[in-house]
């Protein structure tokens, strides 16, 4: 009788604990995209308050420059190793 109880419970108990996996593999994406969405929502919000944050952006992401402003781009001198003794 024992032997026919498992066999008839064990493939739900195993499909269960596999939704159960996928469950919580999934409500931490859904929290990770809330964290995102929000970061996102402020950074709206301040592009589209804050003049500053604005130019900012414009400047450093996009390699923008006011009227008449030149933008120069210099290279970060190469590392040279330590020399040895």
């Amino acid at each position: 009788m024992a032997l026919g109880l498992l066999v008839i419970y064990l493939p739900g108990a195993i499909q269960l604990r596999t939704l159960q996996a996928t469950q919580a593999e999934l409500e931490r994406e859904l929290m990770r995209l809330a964290a995102d969405n929000a970061r996102l929502a402020h950074e709206q919000e301040q592009l589209l308050t804050n003049p500053d944050y604005m130019e900012k952006v414009a400047r450093e992401q996009y390699h923008m420059a006011r009227e008449g402003e030149l933008i120069l781009k210099l290279d970060e001198p190469a590392s040279t190793p330590a020399s040895s003794r």
